[in-house]
Order: structure tokens, then sequence, then C-alpha cells
């Protein structure tokens, strides 16, 4: 038999509306008694009947916004968040999406300007790292609707969670995959995605920290990208490379590494070591033919899906979380491993 709360202040030696506040969160409870109330609960058993929450919501559906400028990489999301809304359909949850169509700050704060007065109960999105995105993301946490990143970060904002990548990590990852191909000496250039998301900046961050702590002898040259997953990028790297043949190993902190691949294979140097990020429709076709050497994934799939049943989880339970980071984990791709590789499991590793 589930205890109550009755049971649990009992045990605890606090009143039942202490034991309430604990379990729901609330403040006016010390984090010494909140600790021992909850360590009571689990010791008891007590589960709250989170089905039955969720059912009692059927006529007030939670409705989740997800603000996206949907690219190569952010279709692979989409897929793990329809799979979240149809398990999570009968329990009330909708997704209601807000396309982007530049992607840039302006856009992002407007739309999340106007989810104010709606009736939205969280909010997904890819943050452009700007203090006006900060901003409007901490008033919408001060109006109790949770904001969650995914793809990438906004550490400086009071958002309720990230589910994706340890970017940082990711980056250090790349540079022992550089330093242990070149040997830890030779000419690498970076290009970085984008200077408006942290994922790409804290990615190039990672990889130059490893490479100044281990491989010193290695020069590193940047190039910002055209904009975010642009074909324009092909040309750019390929001018780049017919200009400095010397380039031993590439960089590519975000979408663009199909396009910066190609231009590797026509500038003729096919024994540059290129490092990407995430696996795309033309991934394995790259690697066949050498252009790329390695890819870091971080699962899509799941970061779409986690993003919603935390959501949910936030709405209709008295588990508000922390705010700390859900981290997919960090799989190396290369040739070899890729074949075995069920062309459906490719965007969910």
């Amino acid at each position: 038999m589930r205890e109550t709360i009755t049971t649990i202040a009992e045990k605890s030696g606090v009143s039942k509306s202490t034991v309430d506040r604990a379990l729901k969160n609330q403040p006016g409870v010390s984090p010494e008694t909140r600790e021992l109330v909850l360590r009571v609960a689990s010791e008891c058993g007590y589960r709250k009947n989170i089905a039955g929450s969720a059912l009692r919501r059927q006529n007030s559906p939670v409705v989740i916004a997800v603000l996206f400028r949907w690219q190569l990489f952010d279709e692979q999301i989409k897929e793990g968040l329809f799979a979240a809304q149809e398990e999570y359909y009968d329990l009330g949850v909708r997704l209601r999406f807000f396309d982007m169509k530049q992607g840039d700050y302006q856009e992002q704060y407007q739309i999340l300007e106007s989810l104010k007065e709606q009736d939205i109960k969280g909010i997904i999105l890819k943050p452009v790292d700007h203090p006006e995105i900060v901003k409007v993301v901490n008033e919408l946490e001060s109006l109790n609707v949770p904001v969650v990143a995914v793809s990438s970060d906004l550490p400086s904002s009071k958002r309720f969670q990230l589910i994706g990548q340890n970017y940082y990590r990711a980056g250090r990852v790349a540079g022992e995959l550089m330093a242990t191909a070149l040997h830890s000496k030779g000419r690498v250039v970076i290009f970085h995605e984008s200077t408006q998301y942290h994922a790409y900046t804290e990615r190039e961050r990672g990889f130059q920290a490893f490479l100044q702590e281990n491989a010193k002898e290695i020069q590193v040259k940047e190039i910002i990208c055209a904009d975010e997953g642009s074909s324009d990028n092909y040309q750019l790297a390929l001018k780049f490379l017919q200009e400095n043949a010397e380039v031993e190993g590439i960089l590519c902190t975000g979408i663009s590494y199909p396009f910066i691949a190609r231009a590797v294979l026509d500038s003729g140097n096919e024994d540059v070591t290129l490092i990407g990020y995430d696996i795309f429709e033309d991934t394995q076709e790259l690697f066949e033919k050498r252009a790329i050497k390695f890819v870091i994934t971080q699962n899509p799939f799941r970061e779409g899906y986690e993003a919603v049943r935390t959501l949910f989880q936030y709405v209709t339970t008295d588990n508000k979380g922390n705010g700390s980071s859900y981290f997919t984990t960090l799989n190396i791709v290369n040739r070899e491993s890729i074949v075995d590789i069920h062309k459906q499991e490719l965007f969910k590793i």
C-alpha cells in the first residue's frame, strides 16, 4: 500500500503541510527539512500517480512550443519530438511549432515575446546566444514557463535545462583525435560555423584547449563560415584549400562539414584529416570517399524525445528538477564503424 503524506509527516517529525510543500518543491521549507522529507518519502515508497494527473489534463492539454529553424541536423531532432508526442499524446501533450525562417536573435526574440500571452506550458528551442534572448528566457521562467535548450545552450540564462552534447568535451575529443592523427604537429584550420550559437563556440574552445595543453606544435587558424549550413561554405573552403595546400587538418564545428568535405575532394588534398559533428544523409558516402576521417555524434533523436519527456514531467509532477544538464553520449564514428550501423539507426547515435 502506498504511504500517505500523514505517514511521511509522522516519520519525518514535521507537519503534513511541510511535507506537502517539500514534495511540491514550494518555498517555506529549509534545505535540510526538504532533504529529510524527500529521503523519508523515498524510503516509504511514496509515488505520485503521474498517469492519473496527466489524464485529468486531457481537457486542458499540455501545450509545448517548439522554436527551430529546421535544417539538416534539426530534422533528426524533430523525429524525436514527434516520437515523444505520440507516446504522451493520450496524456495530453501537444506540440505547437513556431518555425523560424532566418534563425537570428531578432526573430527568436519576437516569437518568445509573443508566447508570454499564450497558454504555453513549456518551450523547446535551440537558443541564439544573445543578451536579448537571455532576458526573455529569464522572463518566461519567472512566469513559470520552463525553457529547455536543445542542441545548443544558453548558460547565462535561467533556462530550465540543457539537453544535448557536452560541447566543450566534444571539442576536446576532436582535439585528441586530431593530435593523434597528425602526431601532434602540423597545420589545422577550424571552420567555425556560427558565433551566435554557444555549441559551436564551446566545441572550438575545447578543441583549442586540448591542443594547447597536449599538442603545441599544431598551428591553428580559424575561419568563420558563411550562414549556418549554407552551400556557400563549399566555395569558401575550396578557395582556402587551393591557396593553402599545406593544411593537414580541418575541424568543422557545425553542420557544414558535408560542403567542406566535398571541397576537400575537389581540392585534390585527400590526405587532410577532417573531423565533423553529427551524421547526415551523405555522411556514409563521404566516409567511403575518404573525405572525412571522424564524426562525433550526439543522438539528436534522443535530444528531441528527452526535451518533451522532461517538460511533461515538469508539468504533471511535483519533480521540477534542478535545472541541470542532460548530456547525450559522445560517440566517435569512422569509415569502418559506420558500415555496420543500420541506416535507420544512423541518426540515433
